[in-house]
C-alpha cells in the first residue's frame, strides 16, 4: 500500500479500510459499504493518491460510483464460466431498501473457492469483482 504523505498528513482520521482504497494499485476495487462510509470520499482521494504518485494522468482516470444499485448477488464457488448465483439481493417498485449483508454461506468440504460478487446499477451496468478465499 503506498499513499502520498501529503494525503496522509491532512487526512489523519482516514481508518485501515479508507486507507486500503486510498492505496490500492492493483486494478480494479469494488467496494461495498453502507451509506456515510466514506466510500466516494476514500475513491476521490484514490485518485488523488494516483495523480500525486505520479502513476496516471488526469485524461487517463475514469471514476464510477454506483449510488443506486439496484441488484446484487454472490456465486459462492464461480468457476469462471457461467455466474451461478447462490445468493441475492435487489429492490422492487414496493420495498426501495437494499440488504447490504448475504446470509451466511457454509462450504461443505475443505478447498480453495472464489467467490464472485455482482453488482447492477439502475441503468443495468453491472460490475463484478472475485475472491479467493481457502476453507480448511
Amino acid at each position: 500500500m503506498n499513499i502520498a504523505p501529503v494525503l496522509l498528513k491532512e487526512y489523519p482520521q482516514l481508518n485501515d479500510a479508507q486507507k486500503a482504497i486510498i492505496g490500492h494499485r492493483d486494478g480494479p476495487l469494488l467496494v461495498i459499504a453502507g451509506p456515510g462510509s466514506g466510500k466516494t470520499f476514500s475513491l476521490v482521494l484514490r485518485a488523488l493518491n494516483l495523480f500525486l504518485l505520479r502513476e496516471t494522468l488526469p485524461r487517463e482516470l475514469v471514476i464510477c460510483t454506483f449510488t443506486d444499485i439496484d441488484y446484487w448477488a454472490v456465486d459462492w464457488d464461480f468457476q469462471n464460466d457461467t455466474f451461478m448465483q447462490g445468493w441475492v439481493t435487489y429492490r422492487t417498485r414496493k420495498d426501495r431498501t437494499l440488504g447490504l449483508t448475504s446470509d451466511p454461506h457454509t462450504y461443505e468440504k475443505p478447498g480453495k473457492y472464489r467467490i464472485l460478487v455482482k453488482v447492477v446499477d439502475i441503468f443495468g451496468n453491472d460490475t463484478s469483482q472475485a475472491f479467493d478465499v481457502e476453507v480448511k
